[in-house]
């Protein structure tokens, strides 16, 4: 197989556009994104794929993507909006996955459910947009809608008119990156564990050890593939010995809670401190981890599966982050070492 015969990519995720927009602004679909599939189609000239979210940033250029859509519709413009997954999906209740329904009517919609798509083009933040054109020039590369508009205008002045009958070949299309991301994760796992230093952390480091790199798998509870509260449960059973529920739900809504303060993480966790993501409405937990000490925790990430990532790496608006203290039931938990209480000052603690 030639490089000119690769696809740029088959989205993982497998969603399209679904007619109806579900309660909440949910949208259910059922096909992937193919680049150079898009832009061999009769009438297509362009293709913009524009990674969206719920943030008010990305809301505000929605009236900008719809406006662009309806000025270059006839001169073949295509876009395909990218979202992720809705945040009243529960893993744990819903039995399809929803996504996230940027607001606009896009040409298309995808949604990016294990983030695959996000980590084959080096996504790190959305909103973002490509701008591709054929026969497969990238014009854009993490941009916004004016962007996008003034390559569109510069590339129709100098080519106003692109005869497709030409073969589709010889053009060296964007491709992902199909190196291992694990790998690269568990690489840098191991460096942050290094930092984890404080007492009590060293059952939970070994722990740790034994998991990195393992893939994640939706429902998973082996080192075939894990889902985070499966690995939530394993760690509790065998480093401590309790039961900490078998769902997101339970883990997070029957635990002791602590106080989380994000500008500083290790005044109020400590080493084996359950956290997890919160939807704001209806208190749904997102994800779950442990907190390992030193600002680091335990995750199962869906690209890079199992990992070490500092404190705080979500940073989406829809949610927030809660503390639990399973250790609390423990028999053994008051002889277990712990950091020492950080100094407070008394007039900086009143409101």
């Amino acid at each position: 197989m030639t490089t000119s015969s690769i696809p740029l990519f088959v989205a993982m995720a497998v969603l399209t556009t679904a007619a109806q927009p579900y309660e909440g602004g949910a949208v259910r679909s059922k096909s992937g994104v193919d680049v150079e599939k898009l832009l061999k189609r009769r009438g297509v000239r362009y293709v913009v794929l524009a990674f969206q979210d719920t943030s008010a940033k990305s809301r505000s250029q929605n009236d900008e993507w719809s406006a662009l859509q309806r000025d270059y519709r006839a001169q073949g413009l295509h876009i395909v909006s990218i979202t992720g997954l809705h945040p009243s999906f529960d893993r744990d209740e819903f039995r399809y996955i929803t996504c996230e329904h940027p607001g606009w009517d896009a040409d298309q919609f995808s949604c990016d459910e294990i983030g695959f798509v996000s980590a084959g083009l080096g996504v790190k933040e959305r909103p973002t947009a490509f701008l591709w054109t054929w026969p497969g020039r990238l014009l854009v590369q993490q941009g916004d809608p004016r962007t996008v508009r003034a390559a569109i205008q510069s590339d129709l002045g100098r080519r106003p008119d692109v005869d497709k009958s030409t073969r589709f070949a010889g053009v060296q299309m964007p491709t992902y990156d199909y190196s291992n991301p694990r790998e690269k994760a568990r690489q840098q796992s191991l460096a942050n564990l290094a930092k984890v230093t404080e007492p009590g952390s060293e059952p939970l480091i070994a722990y740790a050890k034994k998991w990195l790199g393992t893939p994640y798998q939706m429902y998973g509870d082996s080192e075939h593939g894990i889902d985070d509260y499966n690995l939530v449960y394993d760690l509790y059973k065998k480093v401590y010995g309790i039961e900490v529920g078998r769902t997101r739900r339970d883990q997070v809504g029957t635990n002791p809670e602590v106080p989380v303060d994000l500008a500083d993480v290790q005044a109020t966790l400590r080493p084996g401190d359950l956290i997890g993501w919160v939807v704001h409405a209806g208190k749904i937990p997102r994800r779950v981890g442990v907190y390992l000490g030193n600002g680091m925790y335990l995750r199962v990430y869906q690209v890079r599966g199992v990992t070490v990532d500092p404190l705080p790496n979500y940073t989406w608006e829809t949610y927030w982050l809660v503390g639990r203290r399973p250790l609390a039931h423990a028999p053994n938990y008051e002889r277990a070492p712990m950091p020492a209480p950080a100094a407070s000052n008394d007039e900086e603690d009143e409101w």
